[in-house]
């Protein structure tokens, strides 16, 4: 299952931007199409939807808005890249939401998602490494901003028309509180050859399955997945291209239009089950500009997770203005 992890991380190519990983953390091919890194990625993707479909066989699953989970299901030659983005309620929510994936497209690894992952979570021992790896997660460094190896990673996949799933948060939050999103996902959609498809969803009730500190996940819950209609961002890049905008106010710039959309699928889905989005930072956050750029996350209730987006704090500033309505502000 292992095998041959040396070997495929001297084969990567050697990072040019960002964090330096180990060797041994960095075991992404540059051709994850190869037949043994398949057959290995086949394996252990297939074994952990397997226990995601069994667990959610057990959860009141509803989706709302199904028809706009068209784009998720990868046809074997698709002619664009796919970018998701979801709230991060839970360290479950990768893997478990791809449980309900149809079998044909779980045992076929060209067609599942790429994630991000926090290096100092997920590929901290080598053993850990490959098995993430080949669950083809991507691993992040965490402050070392959006130019990092990773990113150009991730940017390769969506080149090769392939699906990168983001939790732009930057980690869960377990809070009714919004927060800002990060602005990894806008340098992907930005520099990406073809703009991909960008397609928000929000999730509600796996914070209660599992919430933070607690090990072992909660059967017999209610969860609520709501999908929003697919956005097409290559006349807003073209735009942005035109009017002379930096790279960063470009990264900006479409990070805020996926949060907006993600926040309005936020809005509805609440409305649908009676709930409300509170206004303001959580009550020990003291400062809302820090809130605004992902620093100020309640410690007893967001967390790290095995599947995360990534901050930069020199690249989120707190100085910049914020967009949308005062729940996105904050």
């Amino acid at each position: 299952f292992f095998f041959n992890c040396r070997a495929m991380s001297t084969s990567s190519p050697p990072s040019k931007l960002g964090y330096p990983f180990q060797a041994w953390q960095w075991l992404l091919p540059e051709n994850p199409n190869s037949w043994r890194w398949r057959v290995v990625s086949r394996f252990v993707i297939g074994a952990v939807c397997l226990t995601s479909k069994l667990f959610l066989s057990t959860t009141r699953v509803t989706l709302h808005d199904q028809h706009n989970m068209a784009p998720l299901l990868r046809g074997r030659r698709e002619q664009r890249g796919l970018v998701t983005v979801a709230n991060h309620p839970s360290c479950l929510d990768d893997p478990l939401l791809w449980g309900l994936l149809p079998w044909s497209q779980i045992f076929s690894p060209q067609r599942m998602r790429w994630a991000f992952a926090a290096d100092n979570i997920c590929f901290t021992k080598p053993a850990h490494a490959a098995f993430f790896s080949y669950g083809q997660c991507i691993p992040v460094h965490r402050g070392s901003g959006v130019y990092q190896r990773g990113v150009d990673y991730a940017i390769e996949r969506v080149n090769n028309n392939q699906w990168l799933h983001v939790f732009s948060e930057g980690g869960v939050n377990q809070t009714p509180y919004a927060k800002r999103f990060k602005w990894g996902v806008g340098r992907v959609v930005c520099e990406a050859e073809q703009t991909p498809l960008v397609v928000p969803f929000w999730i509600e009730g796996m914070q209660v399955i599992l919430p933070n500190f607690v090990y072992v996940p909660k059967p017999f819950q209610k969860l609520d997945i709501m999908f929003g209609e697919a956005l097409d961002l290559t006349d807003d890049v073209k735009q942005l291209r035109l009017s002379g905008a930096s790279e960063e106010t470009m990264r900006k710039e479409i990070t805020d239009k996926i949060q907006s959309a993600t926040f309005a699928v936020r809005d509805r889905l609440r409305t649908k089950l009676g709930r409300t989005t509170p206004a303001g930072p959580p009550p020990d956050v003291e400062d809302p500009a820090q809130q605004a750029v992902g620093l100020g996350s309640p410690p007893s209730s967001s967390s790290d997770s095995s599947s995360d987006s990534f901050a930069s704090s020199a690249d989120n500033t707190a100085s910049l203005p914020p967009s949308g309505n005062s729940s996105q502000r904050k």
